[in-house]
């Protein structure tokens, strides 16, 4: 008996040292001019790339803003003796406080929750990911896109060159460099996978994995606010249920097995940045789905919760969309977006 108990108390401080190092770990990927919400603590769910995108969504998720750079993503989670009712309108306004002391200000396209920054001589691209919805908010996240300050964007696409001319310069920024024009259409095999939807001209869209990511999984185990919808939601969302749900404890989960998706293609790129699809997104594809060689099962998981908290789905025969338990096993097909 003395035995068990000694090994479960060894076991468990393995276990704190180990949560211990993964917040450690995580320390690079805060903003240091970004203090966390008083009765929350920096979690250990966390991700920093020295070479990353994001697209930060704007105007009432109709459109995005794509940026490149260091890219930095770190979750808070309430602490156990925190009993307050927060609000995450009061996070994100906190939040919001904290940036604009330091010099930035709110994108004006952006809903108040994507800001920029100049900081230390970099430019700073900002997402407070705060569920505004919620009177009751377990955790919320701060993703980041960091740039050398010096540089500029590309330059506008210019127009089309003489006949034989493929993708012709465009006209240079005063401080920036030449632009060239890069359209994908739908049914392209691009980034990993397959473009499914395209906007602003094909310069911007959505690619799908070209399979289904297993054969029939559950979604995840509790309400976890992430009620996010459009184009571009479904990252907001995965991210949400994965700082809710954590690693999983071994057991895999819908949004977690999209998260931990890797293409690895012959020139050595690598696309790694995949997600749920938001309930708008999953139908998006269910509209294109003849452009994929087979679809494993019937019904797909979205990463959209209902007002009750339910995950929702769609029926890939049908097309009915529907809410279903969090146990239940159904399809996924993870997504990214460029």
């Amino acid at each position: 008996m003395k035995k068990a108990i000694l090994s479960l108390v060894m076991f468990s401080l393995s276990l704190y040292a180990l949560a211990q190092d993964d917040v450690q770990g995580c320390m690079k990927s805060a903003l240091p001019f970004l203090p966390s919400f008083e009765g929350y603590y920096l979690g250990d769910y966390c991700k920093f790339s020295e070479y990353f995108s994001y697209d930060f969504v704007v105007d009432r998720n109709s459109r995005s803003i794509h940026k490149v750079g260091v890219y930095r993503e770190a979750w808070y989670k309430r602490k156990a003796d925190n009993y307050k009712h927060i609000s995450g309108q009061q996070i994100l306004k906190q939040q919001s406080d904290a940036i604009k002391a330091a010099g930035g200000e709110v994108v004006p396209e952006s809903d108040g929750s994507v800001f920029t920054l100049t900081y230390q001589g970099k430019e700073f691209w900002i997402y407070v990911n705060a569920n505004t919805y919620s009177e009751d908010l377990d955790n919320y996240g701060v993703i980041s896109i960091e740039m050398d300050g010096s540089s500029q964007e590309a330059g506008s696409t210019g127009i089309t060159g003489q006949q034989g001319q493929q993708d012709s310069l465009g006209s240079a920024n005063p401080s920036g460099v030449s632009g060239v024009s890069s359209i994908h259409t739908i049914g392209e095999h691009y980034g990993g996978g397959i473009v499914f939807y395209v906007y602003d001209n094909g310069q911007h869209g959505l690619i799908a994995a070209i399979d289904d990511q297993n054969s029939g999984i559950a979604g995840f185990h509790e309400y976890t606010m992430a009620r996010a919808d459009g184009i571009g939601a479904g990252k907001a969302n995965t991210a949400v249920i994965i700082a809710s749900q954590g690693r999983g404890n071994s057991q895999k989960y819908a949004a977690l097995i999209c998260s931990e998706h890797q293409v690895f293609e012959n020139n050595g790129l690598v696309y790694g940045d995949w997600y749920l699809p938001s309930l708008y997104e999953l139908n998006l594809l269910y509209l294109q789905k003849d452009l994929f060689y087979r679809w494993g099962m019937e019904t797909y998981y979205s990463s959209t919760e209902d007002g009750n908290g339910i995950p929702q789905c769609q029926n890939f025969i049908t097309g009915v969309q529907s809410t279903v338990l969090y146990s239940v096993e159904l399809g996924v097909h993870a997504i990214r977006s460029f």
